[in-house]
């Protein structure tokens, strides 16, 4: 469950990634454009807050679906190639 502070904290953090736009995201790709991403661990780290990707994603009002492939609490090796989320 999302509590009041968290859901303030996802609106200020996604106001500071968006506040000036993205002006090359505007320019380069169209509104109706479907596509495909992939969120990577570059680093030896834990998995946690997986989450709140969903409720991020519904703050945005994007029309996404997410399909995590570890769970939280996995551990993630830097040398490890493999993506942790399917967003689509």
């Amino acid at each position: 469950m999302i509590t009041p502070i968290t859901r303030q904290l996802i609106r200020l953090a996604i106001e500071e990634d968006t506040a000036g736009g993205d002006l090359t995201t505007e320019l380069t790709i169209e509104p109706d454009h479907k596509g495909v991403g992939f969120l990577k661990c570059k680093e030896t780290a834990v998995i946690c807050g997986l989450w709140l990707v969903p409720e991020i994603i519904r703050e945005v009002g994007a029309n996404l679906q997410c399909q995590f492939t570890v769970k939280d609490g996995s551990n993630w090796f830097r040398d490890k190639y493999s993506e942790s989320c399917l967003v689509h």
